[in-house]
């Protein structure tokens, strides 16, 4: 079953879709799944990058509003294009999924 949810595309350094440039940090990239998006304290999100898990969480009843800030890791993070999306799930395992974002990486100059 699914859930009745519409949900964002995931945003990765403040877009949904385009360019980004490898993280020269430790951190790797900066997210966000949005918030105000009806998903409830409780539910499970998944993060996937190039069809690998990269982040999972349980929401918080502060994330039901605020959203979800979170890093993709940079052992996960390599140059060249990204199909990148997310899931929720809640308790009766009813899941949602968010639509695809289109990124590409680039060399940091």
């Amino acid at each position: 079953m699914s859930m009745d949810l519409q949900l964002s595309r995931l945003k990765v350094e403040g877009v949904d879709d385009g360019e980004l440039t490898e993280p020269v940090g430790e951190n790797g990239l900066r997210a966000l799944v949005e918030g105000n998006q009806n998903y409830k304290k409780g539910d499970k999100l998944e993060v996937i990058w190039n069809d690998v898990s990269v982040f999972t969480h349980t929401i918080t009843v502060v994330e039901e509003m605020a959203g979800v800030h979170f890093y993709i890791e940079k052992q996960f993070i390599k140059l060249g294009p990204v199909k990148a999306n997310y899931t929720l799930a809640d308790d009766s395992g009813n899941v949602a999924v968010s639509p695809v974002s289109n990124f590409n990486v680039i060399a940091a100059t």
